[in-house]
């Protein structure tokens, strides 16, 4: 039903039922804002208010005159959609609150580019409020974005092919520059990783986001070579713990023992891809939880953790397009040679030989960097201790140390 102004949807109001009232800001006669006070001084239904401007003022006198959402001009029949659900559903997505609505997703500084026009919405989220900033097609507005390292960013997940791909085409460049260096050449990489994650979480995996996985192995690959993959590990940082940072220094490593061990090109692949999605399932899991050291962690925590590797799996079987043998790569990487692991307690030879590499590689990677409750490792003391580990199939540590020594790393704190 169509009202010309405030007004008159007011009549209508007072005549008929209605379920939802979507209202321009600007309008003859009544404003969208005094019409929302009026619904909400004489209703309880929900108010959807659209603007063609993005300043504070309008959402936060959205907010003041209980408007359940705020949505600007112009904006995708999605978007309209989304705030329709979220309206009926009772989510308010201007109430002071820290959730992100579900149906939106991270978006990396590293993939907001100056001087080119934007593929994607973007929002920030400031004050328990989320404000649209930039509208698809428009050049980046800085003036607006304004970038810092506690800063971040979102848009609908409806773009995230768009997204993977962008991120994509920027990791490409940064590994064509020759002014780069190092550290945010490899934000940016792992920054790419955590869009496709995000993607492979929402939808599964399909052709596109496995092709996007494999040129980010191979544009990592290239940016990095082994001596770095050590020295990464010897430095890391807490973000550098990250599900994403972790997937790209232990797909290197896996890497590294497949061209020792010749394995055939099928394999590597094979386990490349699993090396960069092992850890998926950890993204359903509390962060609060992963962060708390092992030894203080609940049963029902242990639990929770150890079935990130079917929740894995489950997510990479959404699309369809991952092989079997990946899936059982993942859901193998927590078996221990002696039988100790989980979840079906395999032992030696039952378990797959691509998932006791990424079971060296995973262990490798753990034992090195500083997280809860472990202070770290040089790459020297990390091998020594897996050394003596009966969890591990010790070729494939033989293997480790052995380009450790070949490439004569500083063996540094």
């Amino acid at each position: 039903m169509l009202a010309s102004n405030g007004k008159a949807a007011i009549e209508l109001l007072k005549s008929e039922n209605f379920d939802c009232v979507l209202s321009d800001v600007q309008m003859p006669v009544m404003s969208g804002r005094d019409l929302a006070l009026w619904v909400k001084q004489n209703l309880s239904i929900p108010v959807i208010l659209m603007s063609g401007y993005v300043d504070k003022i309008d959402t936060s006198l959205a907010i003041a005159s209980n408007a359940c959402n705020l949505i600007i001009k112009p904006f995708e029949t999605n978007e309209l959609l989304d705030a329709l659900n979220m309206a009926f559903q009772g989510t308010d997505k201007l109430e002071k609150s820290n959730k992100i609505p579900e149906n939106f997703v991270v978006v990396p500084l590293t993939a907001i580019s100056p001087g080119v026009c934007a593929e994607f919405n973007l929002y920030d989220f400031e004050d328990g409020h989320l404000r649209k900033l930039v509208t698809r097609g428009e050049f980046w507005n800085f003036e607006k974005i304004k970038k810092t390292k506690d800063t971040k960013f979102y848009t609908e997940s409806n773009s995230l092919t768009t997204l993977v791909s962008h991120s994509i085409l920027v990791a490409k460049a940064s590994l064509a520059s020759s002014t780069m260096n190092r550290q945010k050449r490899d934000e940016i990489i792992e920054d790419a990783v955590q869009v496709i994650f995000d993607k492979v979480g929402a939808w599964g995996v399909d052709a596109s986001t496995l092709q996007g996985a494999v040129e980010m192995i191979t544009i990592y690959m290239k940016a990095i070579d082994e001596v770095s993959v050590w020295s990464l590990m010897s430095s890391s940082d807490g973000k550098a713990c990250t599900i994403y940072a972790q997937s790209l220094v232990v797909t290197s490593i896996c890497l590294m023992i497949a061209h020792r061990k010749n394995l055939s090109t099928h394999d590597c692949i094979e386990l490349t891809t699993a090396a960069l999605f092992h850890n998926i399932g950890l993204r359903q899991i509390n962060p609060l939880i992963l962060e708390t050291p092992k030894a203080l962690r609940s049963m029902r925590e242990r639990i929770q953790i150890e079935k990130h590797v079917e929740e894995g799996v489950m997510i990479l079987k959404k699309g369809g397009i991952v092989s079997p043998e990946v899936c059982e790569i993942i859901h193998q990487h927590h078996e221990n040679f002696n039988g100790s692991g989980y979840p079906q307690k395999l032992i030696r030879d039952q378990i797959y030989v691509l998932a006791r590499i990424l079971r060296v590689a995973d262990e490798l990677f753990i034992t090195v960097t500083k997280h809860p409750g472990h202070p770290g490792m040089t790459p020297l003391q990390a091998i020594e201790r897996l050394k003596t580990l009966p969890e591990l199939d010790q070729d494939f540590v033989n293997v480790l140390a052995e380009l450790f020594n070949q490439k004569k790393v500083k063996d540094c704190a």
